[in-house]
């Protein structure tokens, strides 16, 4: 039976994952403004390259370009390829900002390489998701529907979750450093740290949070603020601040609770 056809628009990462995963299952094209680097890796994968602005496949395309450039790739597709469906793969962006009749956006909850596999990850799906829950089959994938208007609030949370994590630990390592030459088993020491942090939110909600400020202990707090400089600082008081807070403004032995919502 032959394969049916799926555009990828875009050359980054999450276009090279796609085709990896992909090449076995869709007669796979590639199109971008991006020509050179398109004609690449049509040459890498081995799949067809279509110059852009020319026309696509009947089927269906998945947008995989900056959150900026997709509602005007999407607009100039529905020009010069007026029978397609639109896909993207956008965190934040609903299937809103696509131009065809039929569309939708489809977001891995990961971190995405060229080489990623797909296996097993959650997707979350909003829009006409008939068009794309064959891909994320196709992918080894899982999905669940969320509400189009709820797309960004979605991301919000994906950021807290992930970004701002990484961040912090960041921020803990370099500041680790000052503290001299560190053995190898600092990183599994941080990464346990971290990880049993995580599981203890995940398993107990705001009262897994610990450290000076889920305890109230101000005089901690503000010693190893004074430690600090600049932005590191604001982000130190600010966290700490929001820990106190989530505890009920009286640390882990206050009776009154003012934070139902976390």
């Amino acid at each position: 039976m032959p394969k049916e056809p799926l555009c990828i628009v875009g050359t980054g990462k999450v276009a090279q994952a796609l085709i990896k995963n992909l090449k076995a299952y869709y007669l796979l094209h590639i199109t971008s403004p991006s020509e050179d680097r398109a004609q690449e890796l049509a040459e890498k994968y081995g799949i067809n390259h279509i110059p852009y602005g020319n026309p696509l496949p009947h089927g269906r395309v998945i947008i995989v370009r900056k959150d900026a450039d997709i509602e005007k790739t999407s607009e100039e597709i529905s020009q010069f390829a007026p029978f397609t469906s639109h896909i993207h793969m956008s965190g934040m962006l609903s299937s809103d900002v696509l131009s065809s009749e039929k569309r939708c956006s489809m977001h891995p909850i990961m971190s995405i390489t060229p080489d990623t596999s797909f296996q097993g990850v959650l997707f979350a799906v909003e829009g006409h998701i008939d068009i794309c829950t064959d891909i994320i089959d196709a992918l080894g994938g899982k999905y669940f529907q969320i509400d189009t208007e709820k797309k960004a609030i979605y991301h919000t949370a994906l950021v807290f979750i992930s970004n701002f994590t990484a961040l912090n630990t960041l921020m803990g390592l370099a500041l680790l450093r000052e503290v001299g030459t560190l053995p190898p088993e600092i990183v599994d020491s941080v990464r346990n740290l971290s990880y049993t942090s995580i599981d203890n939110v995940l398993k107990y909600g705001k009262d897994g949070l610990t450290g000076p400020a889920a305890r109230g202990d101000h005089e901690t707090i503000e010693i190893e603020a004074s430690l600090l400089d600049g932005f590191l600082r604001e982000l130190y008081i600010l966290q700490s601040d929001v820990i106190y807070k989530l505890h009920s403004g009286g640390g882990d032995n206050s009776e009154k609770d003012d934070s139902s919502k976390i």
